[in-house]
């Protein structure tokens, strides 16, 4: 299993929600797929904090229900949130931002983007019907979000919605997504960014990112060595991709691909937006 635990740990970067002080970081993926209990942990952490909060955001989206639940308890914070959007504010990202600040600044060159909420959904009809009646009683949640932070008529924001709308700072301020845009620091953003499930991705943001990504084959080898991969097994991913982890631990692979396929069928209904 010791693989397995290594691969989990892999995905597990790809969420980057923190707490330290009085500064809340939503970065990359919201909601730990592996983990339901992650929202619980940061909610309980803003509750103990005290005084204004910064909030720093570059994050794809991720789950909306740790998602609206971090928003609710920033919302009923006493003290003045500022949010910084320092690369992206994508999905429920983008609504946490319109839903709980007080001030919002947007980084040159950062982005936002608003979607229809989706999901995976497994069932018969009259359950994936009921899925799509939770999808849309979600939208017009979001919808009332998004009007109450822009003023943005509910039927446009709908229409926005419907087509992936991406946003530049520029754009969001006019919009009202945000309130101010720092010129003086360029927006960074994160290499382990996930936007294989967006359809309209501007090419300048999937440059951005891949900008960021490891340049070299050492590069690599040392972020999977920070992940905590040995010296071998790090090499073995390179040469091999991640395959290379079933011949490293080979007496385990099969309760390691049924304990996969338990953990990926447990999750397939989760709401992602």
């Amino acid at each position: 299993m010791k693989n397995l635990k290594q691969f989990k740990h892999f995905l597990d970067k790809k969420s980057g929600v923190k707490v330290e002080g009085n500064h809340l970081y939503l970065y990359s993926e919201i909601g730990n797929w592996w983990d339901e209990s992650e929202a619980i942990q940061i909610v309980n952490k803003i509750k103990e904090m005290q005084g204004d909060i910064t909030v720093h955001v570059n994050s794809e989206g991720g789950s909306v229900f740790d998602g609206m639940a971090i928003m609710n308890a920033l919302r009923q914070h006493s003290g003045k949130k500022t949010f910084i959007i320092e690369g992206l504010a994508a999905s429920i990202a983008s609504v946490i931002v319109c839903g709980a600040s007080d001030k919002t600044i947007a980084m040159a060159g950062s982005c936002m983007m608003i979607h229809k909420a989706w999901n995976l959904a497994v069932g018969n009809a009259d359950e994936l019907r009921k899925s799509a009646e939770v999808l849309d009683g979600i939208d017009k949640e979001i919808i009332s979000i998004y009007n109450k932070k822009t003023k943005m008529p509910s039927e446009e924001l709908t229409k926005k919605l419907a087509e992936e709308w991406w946003m530049f700072p520029q754009t969001a301020k006019d919009n009202g997504f945000v309130d101010e845009i720092d010129s003086d620091n360029e927006a960074v953003y994160l290499n382990q960014t996930n936007l294989s499930a967006f359809n309209n991705v501007p090419n300048e943001i999937r440059n951005k990112i891949k900008a960021n990504k490891p340049q070299s084959v050492r590069e690599f080898e040392q972020e999977l060595r920070n992940l905590g991969y040995s010296s071998k097994e790090a090499k073995a991913i390179i040469s091999k991709g991640y395959n290379a982890l079933r011949d490293v631990d080979a007496d385990n692979n099969k309760d390691n691909e049924m304990l996969l396929e338990k953990l990926i069928f447990e999750r397939s209904n989760t709401l992602t937006i």
